[in-house]
């Protein structure tokens, strides 16, 4: 908008001010015509502001003024010089100069400012009287150093704090990764490009830690230590030519640019900044704001080269210490997430001080990436005069807050009141500029354009006490998916235990010509590997807090798992007949009975819980799994097919339930018609095979029959094409044969003050009822009605009324067998009344259910 030269009028010609500032302009005779007819009183520039006309004014004087006023807007990206003038965009007002104290950044030192290459033209430096002062070589010339120094002093401040910028932080340290060749845009002929889909990479931001600022200070500081930046030069060219006076490519005009030098004294990156748009500080009419506003850009351009400049010596950095030559990097710049032109990232550091007004840069750089797409829109944001002086001020920096989110220009205000002016166009048609008036469209053109500027936006916005936040959180997210990882490896090895348990025991290890003893020992370099895994989940498990529902539920998790390893262990070691496997199968063991003390040591039990106690809440693990697929039975019956399927493979996959329990889940599974009907027809042909020839658990013989009778049933069915879901069958245990009776330890009292188990029963089948006083199945520690309605919905009857149950308490002292109160009634008593009175910290109960159904019942 401004010229270096001033135009000179024809004598007795009054130029307006704008006319003096900016010359006659624009210059095409047919425009000139328009605002400047012949003989006129006053010469205009385009740029006059044009004033409401009075009602008297002619109709060539209007139509000029419209044609004055269109031009404007298509020049000034929708506004009129009026408008800049009226909303403080542009101010011939006295303002305060700049007038920074801090010193200048190593990075931009006066020694650095010399002519780079042999030959390189040097351009005349004239002041604003037209007298000519030397050349514009700022390491030699004290006039042109000082022109440039405040700019200097303020890129200096910027790069000083530039660490805190998560921009720079990325640049540095964030991870790199290939870019699609998809999102590159396939090659064009007509034009000069070197640059390939293998020659750029994408850099991830890096998350806001609580350290970041640090970490980047070291690495930057440790970047300018290497030759190619150490060594920086800087220089002064012309707008349209490179420094030995070659043509810019496509005739381009540029502010500046950096580049990497070849010389004797080393290979090294070097900046050049064009002088024209610098001179014009020299002028002697230009206002406070404008000289403000120059000293603004030219320090917009410091940083940016300066920006690239530090990319090309870690790129550079990296090509050597990879064992590639010293050299111009192979790699060009990297894109930055989800954008589309590298071009764009470089302009988010300054943009966020408002020197770029461009809230969506428009595209400057080659190539642009095909996807994610362009944005529809054009966004410009004009600055008040007022952001221009107080960021070349002291006092706007505020050293106790290292934080560039609070440098980007205020809210636009006119008379106190807030503005939403901001200026839009559509991208694919290329309309002209328009000023954005409601709000609705104010909000959807400011909006973020894609997902690496919201980020850089939020982490901005982050306090140090949000950035702690976001690391504890990260970091326990980290751990959980380590944990689940850890779980699925576990879940995948037991999956390949079973499958060795049962090629074992339907001899398949013979048919392969596998002697027993080495399946046997198979099956135990198996176990010892998902061993490991437990270790890695234990010390997984050990990070997270100890009050944490996933600490919680993973160490009763592993609990079970440990219990139905030790169980498989002892069949192994039984059946091993040799003493190689059989020292194996003990060594494992021992493995396993130190993880039980591991697992269940508290300070009221220094030792754990008993090796007793501990087959008991073993029994209660299987019959929780028998549980399970009654009612995914009833939930497969009722339609649910998804929940009735993944309450069977659970349990087919744990390692806390036998084998026969194993073979019921698949055969469960496998009435479902969701499944792929080869798949059931395998899996329950390997199944019958498997209860065929596997011996019955203790005590559970007509169990397994009737098991292998639904599974043989099933397959004549699924043989014969009926691939129909039909009616399931009970699979291992009568309803109305259920029982238990549970001890329930008062809250307060510990494991220890409870009655020794005297009864190892199965639970899975009929027996008679217990002495008083026997801990047949598990302790459980009861807080209100909930607790007992919990319990007994676990081991009760689908159908049967849970408020009716009948609940039979004998509260016992634990130290004087005296003390012997009674105590009956149903939950819903409990819920209403509350816990008995006579409960205290030295009792315990002793809880028998009475189920009801259908008119029979058991206890």
């Amino acid at each position: 908008m401004t010229s270096n030269t001033p135009y000179s009028p024809p004598p007795l010609v009054v130029l307006t001010p704008f006319a003096r500032k900016y010359g006659i302009t624009p210059t095409r005779a047919h425009f000139n015509a328009m605002l400047n007819p012949a003989y006129p009183t006053f010469q205009k520039s385009l740029y006059t502001p044009i004033l409401p006309l009075p009602p008297c004014a002619g109709g060539g004087e209007k139509d000029r003024a419209e044609k004055t006023l269109r031009l404007q807007r298509y020049w000034l990206k929708g506004l009129t010089t009026q408008a800049l003038i009226e909303f403080d965009f542009v101010s011939e007002r006295k303002m305060k100069m700049a007038s920074l104290k801090n010193p200048v950044h190593p990075f931009f030192a006066r020694w650095r400012w010399k002519a780079v290459l042999p030959g390189q033209l040097q351009y005349p430096l004239i002041d604003g009287n037209g007298v000519t002062r030397g050349n514009w070589d700022l390491e030699q010339n004290d006039l042109a150093w000082q022109i440039m120094l405040p700019s200097i002093k303020l890129a200096s401040m910027v790069l000083s704090h530039l660490h805190t910028h998560p921009w720079l932080d990325t640049l540095l340290l964030g991870k790199e990764e290939p870019l699609d060749p998809n999102r590159f845009p396939a090659p064009n002929l007509s034009q000069r490009s070197i640059s390939t889909a293998q020659s750029h990479s994408v850099i991830k931001i890096r998350g806001p830690g609580p350290n970041n600022a640090k970490e980047c200070a070291a690495a930057f500081e440790d970047l300018q230590r290497w030759p190619a930046l150490r060594d920086l030069q800087f220089g002064m060219v012309s707008c349209d030519k490179g420094p030995l006076g070659e043509k810019n490519h496509n005739g381009r005009l540029v502010n500046g640019f950096a580049t990497w030098l070849i010389s004797t004294f080393g290979n090294r990156t070097a900046i050049y900044i064009a002088y024209e748009r610098v001179a014009l500080l020299l002028r002697n009419d230009i206002s406070d704001s404008d000289r403000l506003c120059l000293q603004l850009l030219t320090a917009n351009t410091l940083v940016h080269e300066a920006m690239h400049a530090i990319g090309i010596a870690k790129r550079h950095r990296d090509q050597v210490r990879a064992g590639g030559e010293d050299k111009y990097p192979l790699q060009n710049e990297p894109y930055l997430e989800d954008e589309i032109a590298n071009i764009t990232s470089l302009g988010k550091v300054m943009s966020e001080l408002g020197c770029s007004m461009d809230e969506a840069p428009m595209l400057s750089s080659f190539p642009a990436l095909v996807f994610p797409p362009l944005p529809k829109t054009d966004v410009y944001r004009p600055i008040q005069v007022e952001y221009y002086e107080g960021v070349q001020q002291d006092d706007f920096w505020d050293f106790t807050i290292r934080n560039f989110s609070h440098f980007r220009p205020g809210e636009i205000l006119r008379n106190g009141n807030l503005i939403n002016l901001i200026s839009t166009r559509e991208r694919d048609a290329t309309t002209s500029w328009e000023v954005v008036q409601n709000m609705p469209d104010y909000q959807k053109a400011i909006a973020h354009p894609n997902k690496s500027t919201l980020i850089l936006s939020r982490i901005l916005s982050m306090t140090p006490a949000d950035r702690m936040a976001y690391a504890i959180a990260k970091k326990q997210r980290v751990m959980h998916e380590n944990y689940v990882n850890l779980v699925q490896l576990r879940i995948k090895q037991t999956e390949g235990i079973w499958d060795q348990v049962e090629m074992l025991t339907r001899g398949d290890t013979q048919n392969g010509r596998l002697s027993v003893a080495q399946g046997l020992s198979n099956l135990l370099r198996a176990i010892e590997e998902v061993l490991g895994t437990v270790t890695n989940m234990l010390i997984s498990l050990g990070q997270f807090d100890v009050s944490s529902e996933t600490y919680i539920s993973g160490k009763t998790d592993a609990q079970g798992f440990n219990r139905g390893l030790r169980h498989l262990l002892k069949d192994i070691s039984i059946a091993s007949g040799g003493p190689t496997v059989g020292h194996m199968a003990n060594t494992l063991s021992n493995i396993v009975e130190n993880t039980r003390v591991l697992l269940t040591v508290s300070p009221t039990l220094p030792y754990g819980i008993s090796q007793e106690d501990d087959m008991i809440l073993a029994q209660q693990d299987e019959a929780d799994c028998v549980q399970r697929i009654e009612d995914a039975r009833v939930l497969l019956e009722a339609g649910d097919h998804v929940t009735a399927n993944t309450m069977c493979e659970q349990v087919s996959r744990s390692m806390s339930s036998t084998l026969l329990t194993k073979c019921a889940a698949r055969i469960l599974m496998c009435h479902s018609d969701r499944k792929d009907y080869n798949i059931r027809l395998n899996v329950v042909s390997r199944t019958i095979e498997t209860l065929q020839k596997a011996p019955p658990p203790e005590g559970r013989e007509a169990e397994q029959m009737r098991v292998l009778d639904l599974a043989l049933q099933l397959q004549a069915r699924l043989t014969t094409g009926d691939q129909a879901q039909g009616p399931s069958g009970v699979f291992l245990a009568s309803p109305n044969t259920r029982y238990f009776q549970v001890t329930l330890p008062l809250p307060g009292q510990s494991r220890q003050q409870l009655p020794t188990p005297t009864s190892n029963a199965t639970p899975l089948s009929p027996r008679p009822r217990p002495p008083p006083h026997t801990d047949s199945l598990k302790h459980h520690r009861i807080k209100s009605a909930d607790s007992v309605q919990a319990a007994i919905r676990r081991r009760g009857l689908p159908n049967c009324d849970m408020q009716q149950k009948k609940i039979h308490g004998s509260m016992r002292c634990a130290t004087d067998e005296r003390c012997d109160v009674m105590w009956c009634g149903t939950v819903t008593d409990l819920r209403t009344n509350g816990v008995p009175r006579f409960w205290d910290d030295g009792c315990w109960l002793l809880v028998e259910v009475t189920l009801v159904e259908k008119g029979t019942s058991s206890t």
